[in-house]
């Protein structure tokens, strides 16, 4: 058995209960991608140890962040992973099928030797240095910052030059992105008029272009998809949503004429400041490939997976790996009963995030066509949406319905969860063919902007576990971790 050798550091036993409540904060592949929702590890390895056997299998719904698909593998189980969001899905296929660090170092240089050169001509300045970040006051240019020695940020004024540069591109339409879908959702600051030129800055749009131009050159799936994804985890901080920061630390639209100005970043939400930054897009494109390329170079060992894109082959077949982009209730239909020993998923949380709404411009990068809005399981605040909190009960309902009728007897179904509204409870209370045995809480690893910074804001999750009501007595080690509990959460 692979003991989280990839994860973790390197271990022959058993995730330990101290490890699950005190779990580490995100590193290597699980900091490389600003995918929402994320969960600290430790809990999860501790899960799929102790709720399934090795070779068994281990279903995740809704994938999210998509790195579940590699744990499993390490620990020896077949998986599983869907989810209706396709950025998910790709991440998911990333993590089981990684290209080495030389091949991406590689096509790294590659790239850099191709496309490095026509990006920099976008901000040349006219004494031949290269601009690195653009401060905006809404639609006035304040200052250009290039890169002084030690890498140190130098302010300068703004030229004819610069001016003359960025109206180049006033009229650019992209090459290579669809246009994106949006609704009116103040939650997320998001408007039916929102398109990918109030995103980016149209200079931002062209350096995408010719990104995806070299990106898509490259034939080998995993490479292909590797710098794909590293273009949506960089995109964030080429767009018009990376904050200028003054010297008290706080976001705003206005600064005192002497106040330190400092670069944001993108945390969640479509807000385009009016103070904002542009940021060099092969800048950010660099500094997040080097991570990746960082968190390539510590993994200890390889995962290979037979990976199919649907359940079917998965069951009928001799794959051991299914990652599947579509309606969970679309995915499972071929599945047998009674075949699955872990259901373990992190499924939306009521209304704390419209994932696909905020994934739309990274499907748009990714060339994913239309996105399937009207499948999704979510409350959102876009009322033209129809995703409402009774839609979201029926469909959860059938959720539990639906694993229930995949577990096996001595199965288990563990779901984290949490949300402020009770009535979004209602269909984890007393679901048809399982049976509530306890729950523990799951901490976060690492602050998060959406669960820390709004009034009542949640501080943890629940890890609730069920089972097939044949099957009732929980695992000793979960009656071991401290906080474990046989009471259904107070909502």
């Amino acid at each position: 058995m692979l003991h989280q050798t990839e994860m973790f550091s390197p271990s022959e036993t058993p995730m330990s209960s101290t490890q699950v409540i005190n779990p580490t904060g995100y590193k290597g592949l699980h900091a490389f991608h600003k995918y929402w929702g994320k969960k600290p590890l430790e809990p999860l390895c501790f899960l799929i140890e102790h709720l399934s056997p090795e070779g068994g299998t281990v279903v995740d719904p809704f994938l999210g962040g998509g790195l579940l698909s590699r744990l499993c593998r390490e620990l020896n189980r077949k998986f599983i992973g869907i989810d209706i969001n396709p950025v998910a899905t790709e991440l998911g296929r990333l993590f089981v099928d990684l290209p080495t660090f030389g091949d991406y170092r590689n096509a790294f240089e590659a790239l850099e030797v191709n496309v490095r050169q026509k990006i920099d001509a976008s901000y040349i300045r006219s004494d031949g240095s290269i601009g690195s970040h653009y401060l905006w006051q809404g639609e006035k240019l304040e200052s250009v910052w290039t890169t002084g020695k030690g890498r140190s940020r130098v302010e300068c004024p703004v030229e004819e030059h610069d001016l003359e540069q960025i109206s180049g591109y006033s009229n650019y339409a992209p090459k290579n992105l669809r246009e994106i879908t949006t609704f009116s959702n103040s939650r997320i600051n998001a408007t039916p008029e929102l398109a990918l030129s109030d995103i980016f800055k149209r200079r931002a749009l062209a350096n995408l272009d010719i990104l995806l131009e070299g990106i898509l050159s490259f034939k080998e799936p995993s490479l292909r998809r590797a710098l794909l994804l590293t273009l949506t985890a960089a995109s964030g901080q080429m767009s018009n949503f990376v904050f200028a920061i003054n010297k008290r630390g706080k976001n705003t639209d206005t600064v005192e004429a002497d106040a330190k100005t400092e670069v944001g970043s993108w945390a969640i939400g479509l807000w385009c400041p009016e103070r904002h930054f542009e940021v060099n897009a092969w800048n950010c494109f660099r500094n997040r490939a080097r991570k990746f390329e960082k968190a390539l170079g510590s993994t200890i060992t390889r995962v290979k997976s037979k990976v199919a894109a649907s359940a079917k082959p998965f069951f009928v077949g001799d794959s051991d790996c299914a990652i599947i982009n579509a309606p969970y209730q679309a995915a499972l239909s071929d599945a047998p009963p009674n075949s699955v020993d872990l259901i373990l998923t992190d499924p939306p949380h009521s209304d704390r995030i419209p994932y696909l709404e905020l994934s739309e411009f990274w499907n748009s990068l990714l060339q994913y066509g239309a996105t399937d809005f009207e499948n999704e399981v979510v409350i959102s605040n876009a009322s033209e949406r129809e995703k409402k909190p009774a839609a979201y009960s029926k469909d959860m309902a059938e959720f539990m319905k639906t694993s229930s009728r995949l577990l096996k007897p001595n199965g288990f179904l563990c779901i984290l969860f949490n949300c402020r509204e009770n009535g979004d409870w209602n269909f984890l209370r007393n679901p048809e063919g399982l049976k509530f045995i306890g729950r523990f809480d799951l901490k976060y690893s690492a602050g998060s902007i959406v669960q820390d910074n709004r009034k009542g804001a949640l501080k943890t999750d629940f890890a609730l576990i069920y089972s097939p009501s044949q099957h009732s007595t929980p695992p000793s080690a979960l009656e071991g971790l401290p906080g474990w509990s046989t009471d259904f959460p107070q909502s």
